[in-house]
């Protein structure tokens, strides 16, 4: 209830309340002991006592903000002490007169005590009678030993006549002690010898024991106000728990206190002060706050004290395991700030064995005070903490304005530079201006070659040797692995490996600042700042400002490089561009290789240009240019450099001169410096190309770029070239070969004669192949004879020779036997015995066998008058017998099957004559018959209606013929179309026959020629059922589109049908119609009334296309 009210509402007392205001005003502590205190509404209580502690809280600026009040009850205390003065007194006064026992000893001339006599209490008090200390002499049994001293000196003095008092100690047991009071008094003789000694002896441990709780409640509370004293002596926090931490193990004697503070933020206890054996190494251990007695006590926020530690489930010996120590007894409190536990502090295994009540009491009072003060600590110290963080942000500011500036100034004149040595100039000013250094340098990174090469410096002249040395990127890494992007170097002179080290010293170089110049991951260079002076390394702040500076830098030296490389990058591009133009109007290769070396040459600046091309095992050259010792076609020595897969260069300023080797040698003048690159087809290395420099040519990046796309540029040129020429002989060779072919399967009229045929055919073949005479002989299977279908080149003499040949005979039977090709040269003279050819006598023959499928046909031979390689001929000969063969074998299939047209015609036309006319011709004679008996008869009427039938039938067999007629004499249906073939149907067929016909197309459509052949037959079967069994006048054509469906429909006004029954005879004209319908995706349906017409429809699918009327 206290937190909030007036102190002096709940206690009112005018003396106190002045006290109070005293220390407020004055800033000066008060204390008090044993201060009495009546309760004013509790008199019944009597007076108590108080030690007073009132300590005023100070600010920054020592004003007082509030006050900290210890009160210790001191009532038992001091009853206690008023009780022993008064129990002191009383002693005195019955000791003399009242004993706990009394004894008498006798003293022998020799000087020995032997007892006289004892009170019965002696046996009760000391555990011994006086007979048994005189027999066993047990003084030293039942003292304890550390008395043993002052008990003798006290006898030696009675026996030496001088009446005293000792005190001294007997154990008991269970471990405790009884204080005694001994008084004795010399009895002497008349003659003043001292013959017997009288004494009588107090139990005086009650005494004792409150002497020394009085002695230790005077420590304790000393030890309260000193600790009050020192908490209130500092502000330092560590200091503050240290010094609390020693008071606690003093006071309460223990051989380990310790104080652990609470860290919120990661739910964690912190040792932060420790004394006794082992616990220097307990400061600054953590510990979750959630385990252990200590974890218990900050979580419950209660004290806890357990004498067997060991045995209690919540210990954490983990903490006896780190200092070596056995923890048996342990007294921990909550240390509160704020109504909130902000640690814990613990107290470990007394020196009097166990912890007493007393002492948890005393230890959460010393809590109580030491919370106070850390809270009072903590608070000073997050004020100080603050003061200097604004200090350092107040400073750092400054710094950063000044750095900004410093960076503002860099980026705005790093915008104005456009080139490396402008950049490099101002990155080496602004160093020595923002961190006064008197040199600076800068080394870019080579990324061939790996390394640091120095690319400016200013405040020193670098000597040759130093900008030539180049420094691996490897020691720089090694110093980044270890120190970052920015580091000091404090003294270089105790690096004996550093590089330009002796150049250094000179220089008195000792200090360097380096910071890494990096861009998107990549290394750029380094920045150095030098320094003289060796007592004042480079600091924290200017490695951060000489990193600002690198990363500026880094940006700017790549955006320069950047546009110096764009514009390499044009230029290369533009002089590439030049080659490939000049290549590009190059016809012959010999002009490409010459437009190579004088473009490379032109391109790269040399003097001279040398390309060699390989032949064979031979190295030619292939083209030069600015020689005057070398011409196209001159041989030459492999060069050592034919199988290097990249461009090469020798003779550089950085390196040796070029010597006379290799191709160098060739040069009518003094080589400083050559290059080189060989060019690639996609098999092989056909080229080398050499350049030669008369001065020393220094090696860039942009050269062998050059050299690399100039050499690619020409290996796909020279491989262009190739294939092309191979193109082009491959191409003719084609091109011949189809024209042969070609021409051959024009020949394949079927109207024509075969053997005019085959003559046409061995005259291409002569022309495809060059050769002179050629034949084709075929086997008939009949006879098992070659008889000769046709010949070109040949003498009649050898036509009539080889007319008949026998099936298994001479060199077509060779080949027939074998079934492939035969070349034979060197024809023997004999062969041609009897003939005369002059000078166009065969050299040599081929003979290739017709085959169809897998049986033999006959033969196609082939003669030339000379000798010749015939292995490109082969395939082409190959291919033209295959076709010839194919071609013979086409005319016979198609005159076959003009002779079975002819006939299945004219047995249809029988069948169809027998089925109709010749029918109907029967029925007219039965007819005029039946008429003539009828006029005999004299039955006229009946003679008329046989004459109509007769005119009946003549009219139906008329309808007959003039279909038969127009099946014989049909138009074509694919020169004519679907439409004009139908309307020419009708004006042949329906309209001559007297029915009227009438086709209609609402809006027709482009239809595939297949449709339009499907739909015209089911029309033309429709119009022929109705015309032979519909008996019609009138008949009807509609076809009509509808959205995606084409719907055709046949209607007539004939004496129609029964749809099912004729289903089920199953005619084949209407399953032919719906078979073509169905093939089309669509479908056909019939509708037929008997004396009321029929109607076919027929629907089919079709894509949409433009409609035509």
């Amino acid at each position: 209830d206290f937190p909030g009210k007036n102190h002096f509402d709940l206690y009112p007392d005018p003396e106190n309340e002045a006290i109070f205001r005293q220390v407020r005003d004055t800033g000066e502590p008060y204390r008090a002991v044993a201060k009495p205190y009546v309760y004013e509404h509790h008199r019944e209580r009597g007076v108590s006592y108080w030690d007073w502690s009132l300590i005023p809280v100070l600010d920054a600026a020592r004003r007082v903000e509030g006050l900290l009040l210890g009160l210790v009850n001191v009532t038992e205390g001091q009853s206690t002490e008023k009780a022993l003065q008064v129990s002191e007194e009383r002693y005195r006064v019955v000791s003399n007169l009242i004993s706990d026992f009394a004894y008498s000893f006798i003293l022998t001339e020799d000087g020995h005590l032997i007892p006289e006599w004892g009170t019965g209490a002696m046996m009760k008090t000391l555990g011994v009678s006086i007979e048994d200390i005189y027999e066993n002499r047990r003084w030293k049994d039942i003292l304890i030993t550390e008395d043993l001293p002052v008990v003798f000196n006290f006898l030696r003095n009675l026996v030496n006549g001088q009446e005293g008092m000792v005190e001294f100690r007997l154990p008991l047991a269970e471990g405790k002690i009884c204080w005694l009071r001994n008084y004795s008094r010399p009895i002497k003789n008349e003659t003043g010898q001292i013959v017997r000694i009288l004494g009588a002896v107090q139990d005086i441990t009650a005494i004792k024991l409150a002497e020394q709780e009085t002695r230790q409640y005077l420590r304790e509370l000393e030890t309260l106000n000193k600790t009050g004293r020192i908490i209130t002596s500092t502000l330092d926090l560590y200091q503050v728990l240290g010094l609390v931490n020693e008071e606690i193990r003093l006071l309460l004697e223990t051989e380990v206190a310790s104080i652990l503070m609470y860290d919120e933020e990661r739910s964690e206890l912190i040792f932060a002060a420790a004394s006794g054996p082992g616990s220097e190494s307990l400061v600054g251990m953590r510990m979750p706050a959630s385990v252990g007695i200590a974890g218990w006590v900050l979580q419950n926020a209660k004290p806890l004290l357990i004498n067997q530690a060991q045995k209690d489930t919540r210990f954490y010996p983990h903490i006896d395991a780190i200092t070596g120590q056995l923890t048996h007894s342990l007294m921990a409190v909550p240390l509160i700030g704020k109504q909130r536990a902000i640690g814990v502090i613990e107290a470990l295994n007394p020196h009097g064995g166990e912890f007493s009540e007393h002492q948890l009491e005393l230890l959460s009072a010393l809590g109580g005070s030491a919370a106070a003060a850390i809270e009072n600590a903590r608070l000073y110290q997050d004020a100080q903490t603050k003061l200097v963080e604004r200090e350092r942000a107040e400073e750092e500011a400054r710094r950063q304005a000044d750095r900004a500036g410093s960076l503002a100034r860099l980026a705005s004149r790093l915008n104005e530079q456009l080139d490396m040595n402008g950049v490099l100039q101002v990155i080496g000013e602004e160093i020595t201006r923002a961190l006064y250094v008197p040199l600076a340098g800068v080394l870019l990174y080579d990324e061939t070659l790996s390394d640091l090469y120095y690319a400016g410096h200013w405040g020193v002249a670098l000597t040759d040797a130093v900008l030539m040395q180049r420094i691996p990127a490897t020691l720089l890494q090694k110093q980044m692995a270890h120190n970052g992007p920015a580091f000091c170097i404090p003294d270089i002179h105790a690096l004996p490996d550093f590089p330009n080290r002796d150049w250094l010293m000179r220089e008195k170089i000792r200090t360097l600042g380096v910071a890494v110049m990096m861009h998107e991951g990549k290394l750029v260079g380094i920045l150095c700042a030098a320094s003289i002076d060796i007592a004042a390394p480079f600091n924290r702040d200017e490695l951060k400002l000489l990193q600002a500076i690198a990363d500026q830098a880094a940006v700017s030296i790549q955006k320069i490089r950047l546009f110096e490389e764009t514009k390499r990058s044009a230029q290369e591009l533009e002089a590439i561009a030049r080659v490939s133009a000049a290549l590009r109007r190059a016809v012959t290769r010999a002009e490409m290789l010459q437009i190579l070396a004088e473009k490379t040459m032109e391109v790269l600046v040399a003097d001279e240009a040398l390309l060699l091309v390989r032949q064979g095992d031979v190295v030619i050259v292939g083209a030069a240019a600015g020689y005057t010792e070398l011409k196209v076609g001159d041989r030459l020595p492999q060069c050592e450099h034919w199988s290097d897969t990249k461009p090469w260069h020798t003779g550089s300023r950085l390196e040796q001169k070029c010597t006379t080797s290799g191709l160098c040698c060739h040069s009518g003048k003094d080589v400083q410096a050559c290059s080189g690159v060989t060019f690639h087809t996609i098999e092989t290395t056909v080229g080398i190309l050499h350049l030669s420099y008369h001065s020393p040519e220094r090696y860039t990046d942009s050269h062998r770029r050059l050299l690399q796309a100039i050499a690619e540029m020409a290996g796909n040129a020279l491989h262009r070239a190739s294939v092309m020429e191979s193109l082009e002989e491959r191409v003719e060779d084609r091109t011949r070969q189809l024209t042969a072919l070609y021409n051959i399967l024009a020949t394949a009229d079927p109207e024509k004669d075969l053997k005019a045929i085959l003559e046409r055919c061995l005259e291409q073949v002569c022309k495809a192949v060059g050769c002179q005479y050629a034949s084709i002989e075929l086997l008939d299977d009949s006879s098992d004879r070659f008889e000769l279908a046709a010949s070109k080149g040949w003498q009649e003499s050898w036509v009539q020779r080889t007319a008949v040949r026998p099936g298994n005979a001479g060199l077509p039977g060779l080949v027939r036997l074998q079934n492939r090709p035969v070349v034979l040269h060197d024809i023997p003279i004999n062969l041609f015995e009897g003939m005369d050819f002059g000078e166009r006598v065969p050299k040599m023959f081929v003979v290739i066998p017709l085959n169809l499928v897998s049986r033999f046909c006959g033969i196609l031979s082939v003669s030339w008058t000379e000798d010749r390689n015939v292995e490109e001929d082969m395939a082409l000969l190959s291919s033209i017998a295959d076709h010839i063969i194919l071609i013979i074998e086409n005319i016979r299939l198609q005159q076959q099957a003009k002779k079975m047209a002819v006939l299945e015609e004219r047995t249809r036309l029988s069948r169809d004559i027998h089925d109709s006319v010749t029918q109907s011709m029967y029925s007219m004679t039965l007819f005029t018959e039946a008429a003539q008996v009828s006029l005999k008869a004299g039955q006229v009427e009946q003679a008329a209606e046989h004459l109509l039938q007769v005119k009946e039938t003549i009219v139906e067999a008329l309808r007959d013929m003039r279909l038969l007629i127009y099946e014989l004499r049909r138009p074509s249906f694919e020169n004519q179309g679907l439409i004009s073939a139908l309307h020419s149907r009708m004006d042949a067929v329906e309209r001559r026959a007297g029915v009227n016909a009438r086709l209609t197309a609402e809006k027709w459509i482009q239809l595939p020629a297949e449709v339009e052949k499907e739909l015209y037959w089911i029309t033309i079967e429709a119009l022929n059922n109705s015309l032979k069994h519909a008996k019609a006048t009138e008949v009807k054509v509609l076809l009509r589109p509808r959205d995606s469906i084409l719907e055709l429909e046949i209607s007539d006004n004939g004496q129609g049908f029964d749809v099912e029954t004729a289903g089920e005879m199953g005619g084949m004209g209407l399953k032919t119609m719906r078979e073509r319908a169905l093939k089309l995706g669509g479908s056909l349906n019939i509708t037929s009334t008997i004396n009321q017409g029929t109607m076919i429809t027929v629907l089919i699918p079709f894509q949409s296309q433009e409609a035509v009327k």
